[in-house]
């Protein structure tokens, strides 16, 4: 049976001094060699993100700014996806539950 797994990268797969582990590289990789989906879904821009998919040598569409664009830079076919929230909802929310 597959897998679709999502990994967070912050406190996930790279230690306190923002490292990714050669340990963790590699099970990633088993992973994929196992035929689960692997992708990474995080609050992250994706200019902070492409090093970690890279070394992570995955293939498959990935979530930034906590999922709300999805792509894939690797598969030019692959049409991105964005969701955009109304800043007024925003603000709303701002005033009714902030400090």
């Amino acid at each position: 049976m597959r897998y679709l797994i999502g990994f967070d990268i912050d406190g996930t797969l790279i230690n306190d001094d923002s490292e990714l582990s050669t340990e963790t590289i590699n099970y990633v990789k088993q992973l994929t060699a196992e035929g689960h989906i692997v992708s990474l879904i995080t609050g992250r821009p994706f200019r902070t993100t492409k090093e970690i998919y890279e070394k992570l040598e995955l293939k498959t569409p990935l979530g930034n700014y906590s999922g709300s664009s999805i792509h894939n830079p690797n598969d030019d076919e692959f049409k991105t996806i964005e969701f955009k929230m109304s800043p007024k909802i925003v603000f709303d929310l701002m005033d009714k539950y902030g400090d």
